[in-house]
């Protein structure tokens, strides 16, 4: 079978795309299950010799995942070679760790990290030693803590959304791994992202929830984060890129935290008819990802503080103090809707 039948038979079969993470290696292609984005197969095409076979010649070969009882089977099969893990780690983490010392893409980076942990966690129960691998997490992290923010500086939404959602996956692994100097790196880098002015909104907001969520971060703070992103010094799209990234899939902040949701409501009344028109499609993207229950219980904090006095203790509303009666009940009336809630309701609150 050729490479592009094969390519073509596990697309039409698993319904996923080769990807290819190294740049050093660009015909080297990894794939990925569909659900939880681990790999089962690696395309590769190394010397021979680095396989054991007497040739200089690049072979192509494809290393998938097995079930325990297929081994055996497998083995007598022409063209089959078996992995022998353990022995080749070794070899496998020089390897890494020589592209981990040099690597400069913060998407090929980020890309490695969920794989990486997988690894060191299940180690001992793959009867591989993980503490080589260990040690290749902890270049990498402090590359990421030193300069990986770079990244993040001076790029579009496009670039900015590529770096969402490897930087969340990179979180929640670390975070099983539970590895005090791996979290400290990772602390850093975030911190890194949260204070660079030219981070991109979207990661920048990502990153204060993220640094919240892991108590790195109190709830006055991000009131104070929030606002300072939300002021009227800022063009409205970046505040509601910094809104998107720090809400993410979850408004129980807003629930919770009656400061935070006063500076959102503030910020909404505050907006003239054409922004807020020409931010809907970014409101609605945020809003929408929310848990049913949590959309619930929103719209009704919405009726409860329909008929409130915009606050005057933040910066958003101290900059733009003239608030409109009809922007705000338009903008309760819009979220309503987002929330699936009786707009009706809302407007006679």
């Amino acid at each position: 079978m050729h490479r592009a039948e094969l390519l073509e038979e596990i697309a039409g079969r698993y319904g996923v795309a080769a990807e290819y993470p190294w740049r050093r290696y660009p015909q080297y292609a990894v794939f990925r299950h569909a659900g939880n984005r681990k790999w089962f197969a690696v395309l590769m095409n190394p010397p021979g010799r680095k396989l054991g076979l007497a040739t200089e010649d690049e072979v192509a070969i494809l290393n998938v995942k097995i079930r325990a009882g297929e081994n055996s089977l497998l083995r007598g099969m022409d063209g089959v070679l078996p992995a022998d893990l353990p022995a080749l780690v070794a070899t496998l983490t020089h390897h890494i760790a020589d592209l981990s010392a040099t690597q400069d893409n913060l998407a090929d980076s980020l890309a490695a990290l969920p794989n990486l942990t997988d690894t060191v966690r299940y180690g001992d129960v793959r009867a591989l030693d993980p503490a080589p691998l260990l040690a290749v997490l902890d270049t990498l992290l402090a590359r990421l803590a030193a300069g990986g923010v770079q990244g993040c500086l001076n790029i579009d939404y496009d670039s900015a959304s590529a770096l969402f959602t490897p930087i969340r996956q990179a979180d929640y692994q670390l975070s099983l791994l539970d590895n005090p100097a791996l979290n400290t790196y990772w602390q850093r880098f975030l911190q890194n992202i949260l204070a660079a002015t030219n981070a991109h909104p979207l990661l920048a907001g990502n990153a204060a929830r993220l640094l919240f969520d892991k108590q790195h971060l109190d709830a006055d703070r991000c009131a104070e984060l929030l606002a300072q992103n939300l002021s009227a010094a800022n063009p409205s799209e970046r505040a509601a890129y910094w809104l998107e990234g720090y809400l993410y899939q979850s408004g129980t902040v807003l629930l919770l935290h009656d400061p935070l949701w006063r500076i959102l409501d503030d910020w909404l009344r505050a907006l003239s008819a054409e922004h807020f028109t020409e931010l809907l499609p970014l409101l609605r993207r945020t809003f929408s990802s929310f848990e049913p229950g949590e959309r619930r219980q929103l719209g009704d904090k919405a009726r409860e503080h329909a008929g409130d006095t915009p606050a005057t203790t933040h910066p958003v509303a101290a900059a733009k103090p003239e608030h409109h009666a009809g922007h705000g009940l338009a903008a309760l009336q819009t979220v309503a809707a987002w929330l699936n809630l009786d707009v009706g309701a809302v407007s006679e609150a």
